[in-house]
């Protein structure tokens, strides 16, 4: 099993969860991707969250990958986890291919 923080960055999620073993993700809250090409702010919100988290062995999942660009600046991040309808719809379990 593994634990994640979802919505990193928004609401109750805050520097303080960080410090709350054995966390192994966290999930940044689509509303901060959104606006990664828009608000330099929210490229530098990802950015803060990469430092923090990954001398702490965490991985950083980037919700809501939806356009191209915004893919791009995540991979150049480092960021190699998320999910988003640029890559691919919601799906039901049973509408899923098996892998080979």
């Amino acid at each position: 099993m593994k634990i994640s923080i979802d919505d990193f960055g928004t609401g109750r999620s805050s520097l303080t969860c960080l410090n709350t073993p054995p966390l192994d993700s966290l999930k940044i809250d689509r509303s901060i991707i959104a606006g990664m090409t828009e608000k330099p702010r929210n490229l530098e919100i990802v950015r803060a969250a990469l430092t923090q988290g990954r001398p702490l062995g965490q991985t950083l999942i980037a919700e809501g990958i939806e356009t191209a660009e915004k893919l791009a600046m995540l991979e150049a991040l480092g960021v190699v986890v998320g999910p988003g309808y640029l890559l691919a719809r919601s799906q039901r379990a049973d509408r899923v291919a098996q892998p080979a």
